[in-house]
């Protein structure tokens, strides 16, 4: 039998094949926790449909509980990545859960929303990449914050 020869190069790309195989193996938790329909930010106010569009598109996969996971999701070290985007984003803000929120606080967090997609902060560009529906342009954003607005209390 032909013994196998691996020069330096050829042990660094097995040991990484190796470690990618292996790091498959570590759980990640990416899931749509289940919620009552009735708190979901549009059913509240039933905003109309261009606004709705846009939320889904630009919005709704991180900052809800509705998220949509594409396969690459199931490959690590992008699940982790996604995991912690998408864990921190529903953190700051859950439209699954807006019904949960104080008055106090859901106008708190329309102005952030308003601010974010105002200055372009939202929705983040490495999301943008890979989800051309969610780039907005200037007459979106604007669309946006001024319906983010609108809804204030007090407004």
């Amino acid at each position: 039998m032909k013994k196998i020869k691996f020069n330096l190069t050829g042990k660094i790309v097995l040991l990484v094949l190796i470690a990618f195989v292996l790091i498959q193996f570590i759980p990640v938790h990416m899931s749509n926790p289940s919620t009552s329909p009735s708190k979901d930010f549009l059913h509240t106010y039933q905003p109309p449909s261009k606004i709705t569009n846009m939320m889904r598109n630009a919005c709704y996969d991180c900052h809800s509980n509705a998220t949509q996971f594409p396969w690459y999701a199931n490959v690590a070290p992008v699940s982790w990545l996604l995991e912690s985007h998408i864990d921190e984003a529903r953190s700051h803000i859950n439209f699954s859960e807006w019904g949960d929120y104080p008055e106090k606080l859901t106008n708190l967090k329309l102005e952030g929303m308003a601010a974010e997609v105002k200055s372009g902060g939202m929705p983040l560009t490495s999301y943008t990449w890979m989800h051309s529906k969610a780039r907005l342009t200037d007459v979106q954003r604007t669309q946006l914050v001024e319906y983010f607005r609108s809804i204030q209390s007090g407004n």
